[in-house]
C-alpha cells in the first residue's frame, strides 16, 4: 500500500510543482507581486508539499534554461474544454 501512496504524492508534487513554474515564469518569484503563485503557493501548503520541493520548484523555474510550460486549451467534446500543460506549443 505504500507504493500507491508514494504514487499519489509524486502526482500531486508533479501536478503543483508545473502549476509553480508556469506561475513564476508568467509573474516572476515576487509573491507580493505575483497574485496566481500566491495561490498556488496557498495550495501546496494546504497538500502538505515540503518546503524545499517548492523552493526548488521556484528555482528551477527562474532558472533562464528552463523551458516554459504552456497551457493547452483542446476541445474534447462539444462544449467541454480540457486543460492541460505542455513543453511543447506545437501540440
Amino acid at each position: 500500500m505504500q507504493t500507491s501512496q508514494d504514487a499519489r504524492k509524486a502526482k500531486l508534487y508533479g501536478k503543483i510543482g508545473k502549476l509553480i513554474v508556469q506561475a513564476v515564469k508568467a509573474g516572476g518569484t515576487d509573491v507580493v507581486g505575483n497574485p496566481r503563485l500566491k495561490e498556488v503557493l496557498k495550495q501546496a501548503q494546504q497538500a502538505s508539499i515540503p518546503k524545499d520541493i517548492i523552493e526548488r520548484n521556484i528555482k528551477r523555474a527562474s532558472d533562464k534554461s528552463q523551458a516554459d510550460f504552456q497551457e493547452v486549451r483542446i476541445l474534447a467534446l462539444p462544449h467541454l474544454p480540457c486543460c492541460s500543460l505542455t513543453w511543447h506549443a506545437n501540440c
